[in-house]
């Protein structure tokens, strides 16, 4: 009788080494992925936000006050776009989060790590680009109100703030790049 408990218990130890264990990289597995997808729509949105800001940008280097002041309907798209983003960033993050408080999981919550650290990049990002579609909000309301502007010095500033926004882009980049080389070393996804 002792023998077959011990065989029994011996299974059952088995069973719970083999599955349980797996059980948390599997949901943890599933975070990310989920993650993921968030992360991905939340790339659909960007690249029509980046659409719209370079039109305006371009408006603007070439000192084209009549484009930008044609551009005032995409300037309101791009913030809505710009909120949807932030939006979908943050259920993004919710989702990675979620990883940290398994156990057994170890590369994939440092997977989540470094996509945390890419989208903390991107929210940087996202809010420079806010300030500049709001600068430009303004800049067209005061052109409409007959109000005095400085074209130049507004930009000297969007100058400026597109290095700032490409050194971002550049980061992001190498981010998700670290990102993809450490899930294929560690084979997270199939």
């Amino acid at each position: 009788m002792a023998g077959k408990r011990t065989a029994s218990i011996a299974v059952a130890v088995s069973f719970f080494l083999l599955f349980g264990c797996g059980g948390r990289t599997d949901e943890a597995r599933q975070y990310v992925e989920r993650a993921d997808q968030l992360h991905a729509e939340s790339d659909k949105t960007a690249i029509g936000t980046r659409e719209t800001r370079r039109a305006l940008v371009k408006a603007f280097v070439e000192n084209d006050v009549g484009g930008l002041l044609a551009r005032e309907g995409e300037v309101q798209i791009l913030l809505q776009g710009l909120d949807k983003l932030s939006s979908q960033l943050d259920r993004a993050v919710t989702a990675y989060k979620k990883v940290d408080s398994l156990e057994d999981a170890e590369e994939y919550k440092k997977y989540a790590e470094l996509k945390l650290e890419a989208i903390s990049k991107e929210k940087e990002m996202l809010a420079l680009g806010k300030s500049m579609a709001l600068n430009v909000a303004s800049f067209i309301a005061d052109i409409k109100a007959g109000k005095q502007f400085d074209l130049q010095q507004l930009v000297r500033d969007a100058t400026r703030n597109i290095t700032r926004l490409d050194k971002y882009e550049d980061e992001v980049a190498a981010l998700e790049r670290k990102a993809r080389i450490y899930a294929r070393q560690n084979d997270l996804f199939d």
